[in-house]
């Protein structure tokens, strides 16, 4: 979904003793533009404590973090992407932190896939086990107010072409209720049914099937 692409920290002395170490954080896109609410998950590799931070309108968030070595991770939707590691070294005697700036840059995505998304065979009913990737994609947007997306519906060419069309249009819609159900304003959505007109894989084959039956994300 979201390449990191660069990540810089700088170190400076502070005059207050402190038990964690201060940590500021901006988020920018490769043009240095400032990336709203963009999470950044700080795990603790011995206490698997995770600490979260989410940019604001000028991209940055503050947070402590206590002694420990650290997976940086960046959420998005169904995962959390690996980028990195950070150590914060154990206080000594009469020792205290410096105040310790971290800058991400990021690759922003033209649209996703939702893989974990299923539906009842020839149907807009969403199956039970696609609400965990909704409820991720719920989160995502709750992060980030001002976004809209197209919800763009996918099929097969297995069958009418009419029918698949109105068929991917009906299961964009049922992600879309979904989502204004669970507090999502209908203005930030889009849903956009698309049938069999743009498949991404071979429709001679199961595989290729599989795969062209999609919901995307899109961003607007």
């Amino acid at each position: 979904m979201k390449t990191i692409t660069f990540i810089l920290a700088l170190f400076f002395q502070i005059s207050i003793l402190a038990q964690n170490a201060p940590l500021k954080v901006s988020v920018t896109d490769y043009s240095k533009v400032a990336l709203e609410g963009e999470q950044v998950i700080f795990i603790h590799q011995t206490t698997k404590q995770e600490i979260k931070g989410v940019s604001d309108k000028s991209g940055k968030f503050t947070i402590e973090l206590p002694a420990g070595k650290y997976d940086i991770k960046l959420k998005s939707v169904g995962d959390a992407q690996d980028y990195s590691t950070l150590e914060i070294p154990k206080l000594e005697a009469n020792q205290f932190y410096t105040e310790m700036w971290m800058e991400v840059m990021i690759s922003q995505p033209e649209f996703f896939t939702l893989d974990n998304l299923h539906f009842a065979s020839g149907q807009a009913t969403i199956l039970k086990n696609s609400y965990s990737e909704l409820k991720e994609l719920l989160e995502y947007l709750k992060l980030k107010p001002n976004t809209r997306i197209e919800i763009a519906g996918h099929t097969d060419s297995d069958g009418d072409d009419n029918a698949n069309l109105t068929l991917s249009q009906k299961r964009a819609e049922a992600v879309k209720k979904y989502l204004i159900d669970h507090g999502i304003k209908e203005s930030r959505l889009i849903a956009k049914g698309y049938g069999e007109s743009k498949p991404v894989a071979d429709n001679s084959t199961n595989q290729g099937k599989a795969k062209n039956r999609r919901t995307e994300v899109r961003f607007l």
